[in-house]
């Protein structure tokens, strides 16, 4: 589970639920997260939870993917924001 902290910045609104795409991505370079396989059940603070914001607002909440625990050392997050954005990697720490 990673804690995630989201500025809006575009024009009009977002919801991080519907705009943002976020997966772990595992050594082999699987991705874990978008599959039913790998639901984690109740995520407290779900990022997924927060609602509609605008320009300058900020969402945060959890988000989670169930990984083998093979793919997990040096594994990281994958954030896109939307279906054809190019992904951005964060590390684990």
């Amino acid at each position: 589970m990673a804690k995630v902290n989201a500025v809006y910045n575009g024009a009009g609104s977002k919801m991080a639920i519907v705009d943002l795409r976020i997966a772990f991505v595992g050594v082999g370079g699987n991705t874990f997260g978008s599959s039913s396989n790998d639901y984690c059940g109740v995520i407290p603070d779900s990022l997924q939870d927060t609602g509609e914001v605008f320009t300058g607002a900020t969402v945060s909440g959890n988000e989670c993917a169930a990984v083998a625990s093979d793919q997990v050392a040096e594994g990281s997050w994958s954030v896109k924001a939307g279906f054809d954005a190019d992904a951005t990697f964060f590390g684990l720490s």
